[in-house]
């Protein structure tokens, strides 16, 4: 996470977060504010940045990609600020990621996974998908029709009491409260990274002469790359494919209707 003065940026993995805490870190130091790496274990407190600082926060072995549930108790009246992404688009951007090549153990037992897919590390997208819901969701036994990978990794990461949450929804006790305990969020659409981050520092106001560059700011990849411009995440999917994570991730296409596409 990225922590300011006036608000804290929660970076979810692969939805555009690398581009934002670069943005954010060129624009504190071009005012001369000392942008600090913090170091933190889970339930450590750490006191706000004042006027001229701002922390890259680490914490744990989550590394940048902090949790809701995991700021600092001293920060938690600061306001939010995510980047949310179509999940269509967001299994393509894993899928090249590839992770699982790096740490083949990420699925479970990679024994166990050969059984079900026996020239893994070797997956197509179709694979992918599958395997990624199959072993990375929590089992919801009272369900027929399961929730997605991504709809289970939004609510980890941006609902207040994440597990009750996600409780409610898998047991069908209170399947509303994943949508009150994820309020409080400002999201920023990932296809709209510059104006849509734009807009948000404008609220906070930061001045607009210092903050015009970032409508015109280039894409930022990670250090272990990404795909090319002409990879459009369409190009993936089967319609079988497609109608799964649609049915999967029903839950966040009906809360960001712009991604049902």
């Amino acid at each position: 996470m990225f922590v300011t003065p006036r608000f804290v940026f929660l970076h979810q993995p692969k939805t555009g977060g690398t581009f934002v805490s670069a943005i954010l870190t060129r624009l504190h130091e071009s005012r001369g504010d000392r942008v600090e790496t913090i170091y933190l274990e889970p339930g450590q407190d750490l006191a706000p940045p004042g006027d001229g600082h701002a922390f890259k926060v680490m914490l744990g072995t989550r590394y940048q990609h902090g949790r809701r549930v995991e700021i600092p108790a001293s920060l938690r009246q600061h306001a939010l600020v995510a980047a949310v992404r179509n999940p269509y688009d967001r299994y393509a951007s894993q899928f090249e990621f590839a992770w699982w090549r790096r740490q083949p153990g990420m699925f479970g037992p990679v024994e166990e996974i050969r059984a079900l897919f026996p020239r893994y590390p070797d997956l197509t997208f179709d694979e992918f998908v599958r395997l990624t819901n199959a072993v990375s969701v929590p089992a919801c036994p009272a369900r027929a029709d399961p929730f997605g990978f991504h709809t289970y990794q939004f609510i980890e990461s941006f609902a207040r009491e994440p597990e009750s949450a996600w409780r409610g929804l898998c047991d069908g006790t209170d399947p509303g409260r994943w949508v009150s305990d994820t309020t409080g969020v400002t999201f920023l659409d990932q296809a709209h990274l510059n104006d849509h981050l734009h807009a948000f520092l404008l609220r906070m106001e930061y001045a607009p002469g210092e903050v015009a560059f970032v409508q015109h700011a280039d894409r930022i990849w990670p250090p272990e790359g990404g795909r090319t411009a002409g990879q459009d995440w369409r190009g993936y999917y089967t319609p079988a494919v497609q109608a799964f994570v649609r049915r999967r991730e029903r839950l966040l296409f009906d809360r960001f209707p712009q991604f049902d596409v």
